[in-house]
C-alpha cells in the first residue's frame, strides 16, 4: 500500500523519461526566459513541470523541476546528463524493489 505523499513509480518513470529527453534537447545559448519542457502528473496538485530557465542571477541555465506548493529543484545545465543518469539508476532500484514486493 502506498502512502498519500508518495510519488507513484509509474509517475517517476515518466519523470525520468522527461529528464532524459531534456538532457538530449538542451538549449544552445543562455536563456533570458523560461522554456517549457514538459509536465508529469495529472495536471493537479501532484503535477511536476519541467522547464529550462535562467539560474543563479542569469549566469547559467538550469533544468528546473517545479512541484506544488512552490517546491522546486534546479540542476545546472552542465550537470543535467549526470543527473539524468543518476535518476535512471534510481528507477532501476525502484523497479527491482517492486519485483521483490510481488514475489513475497
Amino acid at each position: 500500500m502506498q502512502e498519500e505523499n508518495c510519488f507513484p513509480t509509474q509517475q517517476f518513470r515518466y519523470l525520468v523519461e522527461a529528464v532524459n529527453l531534456a538532457s538530449r534537447r538542451q538549449p544552445t545559448h543562455q536563456l533570458h526566459d523560461r522554456l517549457f519542457v514538459g509536465m508529469v502528473g495529472n495536471a493537479g496538485s501532484g503535477s511536476l513541470i519541467l522547464e529550462w530557465a535562467p539560474y543563479f542571477f542569469s549566469s547559467c541555465t538550469a533544468l528546473v523541476i517545479r512541484g506544488g506548493n512552490g517546491r522546486c529543484i534546479a540542476v545546472k545545465q552542465c550537470d543535467v546528463l549526470r543527473f539524468a543518469l543518476w535518476l535512471t539508476r534510481q528507477l532501476l532500484v525502484l523497479h527491482d524493489m517492486d519485483k521483490l514486493g510481488k514475489v513475497e
